[in-house]
């Protein structure tokens, strides 16, 4: 069974709720991935020039070319009480893929096909397979977005991640992702 979530608003105070509701798989998430799980007392602008996530690589670029997901990561980050760097590894460790990708690295298929319908022609249908969270690994969630810029949407992801796996928007457009396998 999905955790069911709710986020509404700006960038930031729709990660504020998903990290407020999943907090506990967040935090377990990290702890399974052996991040740093205690917050900094002191506010710092170190971590953007000169830090090993936020300062070089796809860390430094996710920040400078996506800030919706950038503000939205502040916020998961704030409300689970992980360190920005944390949450954000979590996201790059996915690109990774292996068991560091946990379960978003592993095997599924996905497809896309019509379904005929009599009275409205026909329809598309897009499927992704769901893995099941093993070791410990925090499950799906299903999250209902209400940006105050954009389009409403519902999507299935993970706890820790503020990008979806999968998703429809109430303007139609629908997408899911499967994993990169090398």
């Amino acid at each position: 069974m999905l955790t069911t979530i709710e986020c509404a608003g700006h960038p930031r105070d729709m990660g504020l709720a998903q990290g407020a509701a999943a907090r506990t798989a967040i935090r377990a998430e990290a702890a399974r991935l052996g991040l740093l799980e205690r917050r900094s007392r002191w506010p710092s602008l170190r971590a953007l020039t000169i830090g090993a996530v936020r300062g070089v690589g796809a860390g430094r670029e996710m920040f400078r070319h996506f800030a919706h997901q950038a503000e939205r990561l502040e916020g998961l980050a704030r409300a689970s009480g992980l360190p920005l760097d944390s949450v954000l590894e979590m996201h790059l460790r996915v690109r990774a893929g292996g068991l560091q990708g946990g379960l978003l690295s592993r095997r599924a298929s996905v497809r896309a096909r019509t379904l005929d319908e009599e009275s409205n022609g026909k329809r598309l249908l897009l499927e992704r397979t769901r893995p099941r969270a093993q070791g410990g690994e925090s499950g799906w969630i299903l999250r209902e977005s209400r940006p105050a810029v954009g389009f409403r949407s519902i999507e299935v992801g993970l706890p820790g991640l503020v990008s979806s796996v999968a998703g429809v928007n109430e303007g139609g457009l629908a997408v899911v992702a499967g994993p990169l396998l090398w």
